[in-house]
């Protein structure tokens, strides 16, 4: 296979995607939340790296799962998991 893709058979119409985050969703307008909530600067950009990750291997399984519950599910979990140990080695420190 060759990066040409008059090469390749592709069937169909071509496909263009966008890469809208960040574009669409305005992550400044949810630092508020995320440093009283979270009170950890790191908690935001954790967060939604995550929201990428899993939306992506979400899709790439085939499984529909809505943006909102994804994020909202990461924000219950993932984030105090990564930052505590954080501010633990804080405090010891």
């Amino acid at each position: 296979m060759t990066g040409n893709l008059k090469d390749q058979n592709v069937p169909g119409r071509p496909v263009i995607v966008f890469d809208v985050n960040e574009t669409l969703l305005d992550l400044d307008t949810l630092r508020p939340t995320f440093d009283r909530i979270f009170n950890d600067p790191a908690a935001m950009r954790l967060w939604f790296a995550d929201l990428i990750l899993y939306s992506e291997a979400l899709t790439l399984a085939g499984v529909y799962v809505p943006f909102t519950n994804i994020g909202r599910g990461l924000g219950d979990h993932a984030v105090p998991m990564v930052t505590e140990p954080v501010r633990a080695r804080a405090v010891m420190l």
